[in-house]
């Protein structure tokens, strides 16, 4: 993807911000790829995408959603300050 402006920075003042800044729309599509909980929502990436049944399910390892937070945390490596888990 290529994202292209303006041939210098155009500030408020003259421009107004009439012309959009490259790197806000840049970063607004990016975030657009996900909603409020994580899932991915460009049309279609989860057309071939298989569910797993319930037995398939018990032979996986614990997943971030069955398992107790402090072990979430420390599998993980993060560190529960300023944390914000999507669940």
């Amino acid at each position: 993807m290529e994202v292209t402006g303006a041939n210098r920075d155009l500030h408020s003042g003259t421009y107004g911000g009439a012309v959009a800044n490259p790197i806000t729309i840049l970063a607004q599509m990016i975030a657009s790829c996900h909603d409020k909980k994580n899932h991915i929502t460009i049309p279609g990436f989860y057309d071939d995408v298989a569910v797993a049944t319930k037995e398939e399910r018990k032979l996986l390892p614990d997943t971030a959603d069955q398992m107790p937070l402090n072990k979430f945390i420390a599998h993980a490596g993060i560190s529960p300050a300023g944390m914000q888990l999507i669940l």
